[in-house]
């Protein structure tokens, strides 16, 4: 269960930093009205709330310590990675990252 707690932010915290990286630099960002740009525009806006939400619902589903560990792992995580790859893959990880966010949660939702 808390495998599934962890992949599901890894995948939300990967969305939210690709579309916070690459939506800062002009020319990274994908062409709006194409169906990529509708999808990061939608996609990374959403990681971020779901981010929030999986903090507060990791106190009340775990011990008070877990999401605080989570959330910092993920965050050193997320700028060794970023450092180097985030114009490359900023936005591949913001398109795949939410509905892989999605989908591990789906086990915690149910069980």
């Amino acid at each position: 269960m808390i495998l599934l707690y962890c992949l599901s932010v890894l995948m939300f915290g990967l969305a939210s930093q690709g579309y916070r990286k690459t939506s800062q630099s002009i020319g990274t960002m994908p062409v709006p009205g194409t169906l990529v740009g509708s999808f990061y525009s939608l996609f990374g806006p959403l990681s971020d709330i779901g981010l929030t939400i999986y903090l507060i619902w990791g106190f009340f589903l775990f011990s008070w310590w877990v999401p605080i560990v989570v959330f910092f792992s993920l965050g050193a995580a997320s700028e060794i990675l970023f450092g180097r790859l985030q114009y490359i893959y900023g936005i591949p990880f913001t398109i795949l990252g939410f509905p892989l966010g999605i989908l591990f949660s789906i086990p915690l939702i149910a069980g």
